[in-house]
């Protein structure tokens, strides 16, 4: 009702009062309320009539369960008759216990919208409540038939509404009258009638009153007309403007002392090693005449350009400088010239012949991880960092670089010790490195409380094909998700489900007809939720996984297709009302990326059962079945 009384009360307020403008006017349109004021307005009997009454009285009673409302009534005007959710239906409204309305609500003929403040009882003057009535008409036909009162408890609205402003505050209705405050205000009301004077339309002014100056401030409502106007001392708003001045000037005089006191230190300690340079050149000529700090110039220079061009890597940090080489070069962040250049600048003592990428990756990564602060997390981290490069030292040279979150990415090459373990042929072929990698498994395994899957590429005669080693190694990685964790994984082509005599042109008619059963997997999955047959989801899983075990199709397929599947269950949830469960809410891609099949099984289930507890329970709740009988009514 008073939305645009003032702008800038609480949103929540506001929508109250909204919310209590448009209730009487949706009364008056209810069929119930139209149905009483149409009998009565016919002269009919009520006696065929009484469910009407007892329906409206049930709804009346719901409209006034608000807690700001005291109670409403419908009122037919041409037999004077009503209906109040206090005390129920009245032939006559004289025999109400509440009158005071009554001269005023023929004024509904005339105004579509009447805003009175009076008193409960039969007395104007006094009452026991105080209220704030507003009524709407029922119209039929265009003639006014009845009307729909809404009655407000005045002292628990307004205490409501300005709960939480300290300064003087007055409402004014359309007539001048005041209506808030009620009791004895700061101010009398003769100066308020010489401030509203002053204010006319204007949305604030600055109004002496006594001694004492104010601001003025005041709004209109659009709905009542009403007018708030509110007195603000000048003392309280200025009061601390000369202690904001002090302090002001005084911060601005310690920042130039500061200021000053900067500018001698470093002046002081920027020149002090220049003297000491000059007094030392000039040790030997006491006689002569010393020269100035300029002439030290050119003798700095050339020490500091000899200096930087004999310690170029010793300034640089080397390894961080490899780390970040070899994942721009993965990333293909860099050109084939800038590519050669680094290379030949940061592996001086590698050559560039036989490199391969290996691929560590840390197994059930996203569970690890939540089980350890962030601070140890790190420091696991690094550890599993050392002990790669430690136990790889001895027959290579490696150099590592961070892969996702999950894990790192090594470049390693061949050392003199790799060729005395084994022959060059064993070499070449990675028999050497995969006990290397064997070994690794399981040191860390012993030492870190974590296991670890390792994906192994191919060999490549020099940096710029370093990449494809990383795909292959990538690509064997993902075998982990059908052969478990903690084991090594060889390159192998990424045709891990297609005989090696096929033709070219089998694999992708292959993985054409493995993703189309995925999808269809993947819908079965969602209408099996649906069904509301117990354990049906996860019967469903179980047959998959077994399908996908029997056919083996490329992981990058199978992850893919998880991870739609999950996508689509928080659509599914987000549709349905149903909350998530805790592992889908936090649910991201890299969180299926380092576990098997068997733990994605284990998860999906998971998921599945609790999403279909939540869902059969919701479609049995009470709540459910009577919204869902409404929709059919309707």
């Amino acid at each position: 009702m008073l939305l645009h009384l003032y702008p800038e009360q609480d949103k929540k307020e506001a929508q109250k009062d909204e919310v209590t403008g448009n209730m009487a006017l949706d009364a008056a349109y209810h069929p119930d309320v139209e149905a009483f004021a149409r009998v009565q307005a016919d002269g009919k009997s009520l006696s065929n009539h009484a469910s009407i009454i007892k329906r409206l009285r049930k709804y009346l009673k719901a409209l006034s369960s608000h807690e700001e409302i005291d109670s409403v009534e419908v009122i037919s005007l041409e037999n004077h008759a009503l209906v109040s959710s206090s005390y129920g239906f009245l032939p006559d409204w004289k025999q109400a216990p509440d009158t005071t309305w009554v001269p005023w609500i023929q004024d509904i003929h005339r105004k579509p919208l009447l805003i009175k403040r009076r008193w409960y009882g039969t007395d104007p003057q006094h009452g026991t409540v105080e209220l704030l009535s507003l009524a709407r008409p029922i119209v039929e036909d265009g003639q006014v038939i009845g009307a729909v009162l809404i009655n407000l408890d005045y002292d628990r609205f307004f205490s409501k509404l300005y709960i939480h402003l300290s300064n003087s505050q007055y409402v004014y209705d359309l007539e001048g009258e005041l209506i808030y405050p009620k009791l004895r205000s700061s101010v009398p009301l003769k100066e308020m009638e010489r401030v509203l004077k002053e204010l006319d339309v204007s949305p604030y002014a600055y109004v002496e009153i006594g001694s004492m100056e104010y601001m003025a401030n005041q709004t209109f409502s659009d709905v009542t007309g009403w007018r708030l106007v509110s007195l603000v001392p000048m003392d309280k708003l200025l009061k601390n403007v000369k202690l904001a001045r002090n302090m002001m000037l005084w911060l601005a005089f310690i920042s130039i002392l500061a200021g000053c006191s900067a500018v001698y230190y470093y002046n002081y300690t920027a020149f002090r090693l220049m003297k000491k340079i000059n007094s030392l050149l000039n040790s030997g000529h006491k006689g002569t005449r010393q020269g100035g700090l300029y002439d030290l110039e050119p003798v700095i220079s050339k020490l500091v350009v000899e200096f930087h061009r004999k310690s170029l890597v010793v300034e640089r940090s080397l390894p961080e400088l490899r780390s970040k080489y070899i994942e721009d070069v993965l990333q293909r962040r860099m050109g084939i010239q800038e590519i050669r250049m680094k290379w030949d600048q940061y592996f001086s003592d590698w050559d560039g012949n036989f490199l391969v990428v290996m691929v560590v990756s840390i197994d059930r990564y996203s569970t690890w991880a939540a089980s350890f602060p962030e601070e140890d997390k790190m420091l696991l981290k690094y550890a599993l960092n050392n002990i790669l490069l430690e136990t790889l030292e001895p027959y290579w040279k490696a150099v590592s670089a961070p892969d996702e979150e999950s894990g790192f990415v090594v470049l390693l090459q061949f050392s003199e010790r790799a060729y005395e373990a084994g022959t060059e042929a064993a070499v070449q072929e990675g028999i050497v490195l995969y006990k290397s990698v064997a070994r690794l498994i399981q040191v860390v395994g012993e030492h870190l409380p974590l296991t670890i899957s390792i994906g192994v590429g191919h060999v490549v005669r020099n940096i710029q094909e370093a990449r494809e080693s990383f795909i292959k190694g990538k690509e064997a990685l993902n075998l982990r998700l059908y052969e478990g964790y903690g084991r090594s994984y060889p390159n192998m082509d990424c045709n891990i489900c297609v005989e090696k005599d096929n033709t070219a042109d089998v694999l992708p008619k292959k993985q054409a007809q493995d993703s189309t059963m995925l999808d269809d997997r993947r819908i079965e999955m969602i209408r099996a939720l649906e069904s509301q047959a117990p354990g049906a989801s996860a019967k469903l899983m179980g047959q998959w996984v077994e399908e996908l075990r029997l056919h083996r199709i490329d992981p990058v397929q199978v992850y893919l297709s998880v991870h739609e599947l999950l996508e689509d269950l928080l659509k599914w949830c987000a549709a349905q009302s149903v909350t998530p469960p805790d592992k889908l809410a936090d649910y991201h891609w890299n969180q299926i990326l380092t576990q098997d099949l068997q733990d994605i099984e284990a998860l999906l289930v998971n998921i599945l059962t609790d999403m279909e507890e939540k869902w059969n329970g919701r479609r049995r709740s009470k709540d459910f079945v009577r919204v869902q009988e409404m929709i059919d009514y309707m």
